[in-house]
């Protein structure tokens, strides 16, 4: 629920080498991941500033990240007599295509792949700037990680899918005073069953 009411939630499938591609650059990730973590619309020379990349090319990466829809404008605005245009992450879900048998798999699972990577390297700098002296409770306010198995019944596991996916979606967006930014990834499977 965000503002008291349930928001649609549009789905990007990719299913090109074209849309693959657009999305998986290195740069236009991390200008993703920028524009998610500071909460607030920025415009090119501002993402070129915390980048290090000239504002051409922010330019020509959101360029590419609009046509796919991934991003948006949120507003203009005339400074110093310039209009400058305000970007942000569009609130969508992007599906990678992980259940085609195409010839496109390899990449897929390499995308994935980066994505994991990318988290978990996040965590273990995060872990690495403040344990120090921290016991195991006190880190968890920085950083947590824990896997296991869930035994669920496939009514159960459709609806832990929904309540956490809600759960997310509800607090993607920053708004409220006090709220601290995590970034997560969720990886779950099915493994193959014991005899």
């Amino acid at each position: 629920m965000i503002g008291g009411s349930t928001m649609v939630r549009k789905t990007i499938r990719l299913t090109t080498r074209e849309e693959l591609n657009t999305y998986m650059s290195p740069v236009r990730q991390e200008l993703l991941r920028t524009l998610r973590l500071s909460g607030e619309p920025m415009t090119p020379k501002e993402l070129s500033l915390r980048l290090k990349i000239s504002a051409s090319s922010v330019q020509h990466h959101l360029k590419k990240l609009l046509d796919l829809g991934v991003v948006e404008v949120d507003h203009r605005a005339l400074i110093n007599g310039i209009t400058a245009t305000y970007y942000r992450d569009s609130p969508v879900e992007v599906r990678m295509g992980m259940e085609r048998g195409d010839d496109l798999r390899e990449e897929r699972e390499a995308m994935v792949g980066q994505m994991v990577e990318q988290v978990y390297g996040g965590f273990v700098e995060r872990t690495r700037q403040v344990r120090g002296g921290m016991d195991e409770e006190a880190l968890q306010g920085y950083a947590y990680l824990t896997s296991g198995l869930a035994r669920l019944l496939p009514g159960e596991r459709a609806g832990l899918l929904e309540t956490v996916r809600r759960y997310l979606e509800a607090h993607e967006r920053p708004g409220r005073p006090g709220e601290e930014t995590w970034e997560y990834l969720i990886v779950a499977y099915r493994p193959e069953e014991q005899p």
